[in-house]
Parts: C-alpha cells; structure tokens; sequence
C-alpha cells in the first residue's frame, strides 16, 4: 500500500510539473533574435556585447540589422559597459564610412554614363553593388500576395537583408518602429503588394513612382494602416538609395 501511496505521488509530482511552464523572459536572451523581442530593452545583453565585437565589414545582413536595433536601445538609454561603448563607437565609425563609400552626387554627376542607372534600361555594369544584391534577393522573395519577408519560425535571414522595391506611392503614415524614422510612404507594387518605405529625408508625392534600395527590418512590426497584404505584417524597408520618377534623389 505504501509503495502505491509513493508511486501515485510522484506521478502527480510529475504531472505537476509537467504543467509548469518557465518564462524565458525572465532570463538572459541566449540569441540575438532573443535580445530583440526581450521585455527588458532597457539592457545591452551579452549575445549582443558580443555582436557588437565584430567589425561591421564582417557582419551579415542580419547582423547589421540587429546592430541597427542595438544602436535604437542606446540612443534610447540602455545601460552599457565601457568596453562595449569603445565597440559600438567604432562600430558607429565604421558604419558611417560604409555609407561614405555609397555613390556620391558629385561621383555621379561626374561620370554621365553612371547617371544611366536610374532609368529602366539600366545596365547591370553600372550599377552598384548594393543595388545589384538587393535586386536579386527581390528576385529571390518577390514582394507578393502572401509573401512573408520578415523573420519567423520557419523564415531566417531578412533582417537587414539588401532588397529593391518599386511601385507607386498610394499614402503616408507613421509607424511604430525602433530603428530609423517613423515616417513612411506606401507603395504599392504591379503585384499589389503595399511595402511600408522608411523614406528619411527623402521626398516624394503620393502617385510618385519609386524605385528603393535599401534594408528590410525583418521585424514584422510595422503594421501600417491601410497595408492590405495576405500577410499583414510586413516590416518595412529603410531607404537607402531612392530613385523618384526616374531621377535618382541625393
């Protein structure tokens, strides 16, 4: 009878048990796709001190996105150790370089036949690298009805992934989004797909045809009014080099 009593209270121990869920929040993210969607974002986690040790040169689209999302937390006021504030201002120093390298208006207007990238019958020589990676990853994951372009359990890789959309402004609004400016256009593509652009300083009217390259967020937040995609959650895309109508815009 006691052997029973001692069987039946460690199976409703275990059962117990078994229904007990931890909440990982509540620790230290093991991943940086963990660290981005943490409840704490006041803090700069190991995963990410770690990230923050590489040199942006050497960083994946992805990395450079999580670093963007990084660079929001400290601008926002996460608490940083002196080791990684000597990283991630180099890390500052080398972004801004990369950027500086990007064609310059005076490098364009220099040089006439690189001013025929911006028309349609462009020339794949003369555009320039980035454009040509975010062309093909475009190629790659056509902006379409029930396209997924953000990280999820079974896609990887789209945050801060060079990608190329092109489609006429239908609208403005303001995002919630912690990386870049809140404000985007809505473009619609031939498919119908609506892609929340984070244009910065660049300036557009609606009907305005645009053609971006730049990154994706790969977050899925974004969440615009009046995106009418089967999968509403597209993220955004941050502008990087934006062609207006056909004439390239500095």
């Amino acid at each position: 009878m006691k052997k029973i009593l001692v069987l039946l209270i460690f199976v409703m121990f275990i059962m117990l048990t078994g229904c007990i869920s931890i909440d990982k929040s509540n620790f230290a993210p093991e991943t940086l796709e963990e660290a981005s969607i943490h409840k704490d974002q006041t803090i700069i986690w190991p995963v990410e001190k770690k990230l923050l040790e590489k040199s942006y040169a050497d960083m994946t689209n992805e990395e450079k996105g999580y670093f963007l999302l990084i660079k929001s937390k400290i601008e926002d006021g996460a608490s940083i150790d002196k080791k990684s504030e000597e990283n991630y201002k180099r890390l500052l120093e080398e972004e801004k370089q990369y950027k500086e390298s990007l064609p310059s208006e005076k490098d364009l207007k220099n040089d006439t036949e690189s001013n025929d990238f911006i028309n349609d019958n462009n020339t794949q020589s003369e555009k320039t690298e980035f454009q040509l990676e975010a062309e093909l990853n475009a190629k790659k994951y056509p902006a379409k009805a029930g396209a997924v372009l953000y990280n999820n359990n079974s896609n990887k890789g789209f945050i801060g992934m060079k990608y190329y959309f092109k489609g006429e402004i239908i609208g403005f609004d303001i995002i919630e989004n912690d990386v870049g400016s809140p404000s985007i256009w809505l473009v619609r593509n031939e498919n119908g797909y609506v892609m929340p652009i984070q244009h910065e300083h660049f300036k557009a009217n609606k009907g305005d045809i645009v053609e971006v390259w730049g990154t994706l967020s790969g977050n899925g937040y974004a969440n615009a009014s009046g995106v009418n995609n089967v999968v509403r959650q597209t993220g955004s895309i941050h502008a990087m080099m934006v062609a207006i109508n056909g004439e390239m815009q500095y």
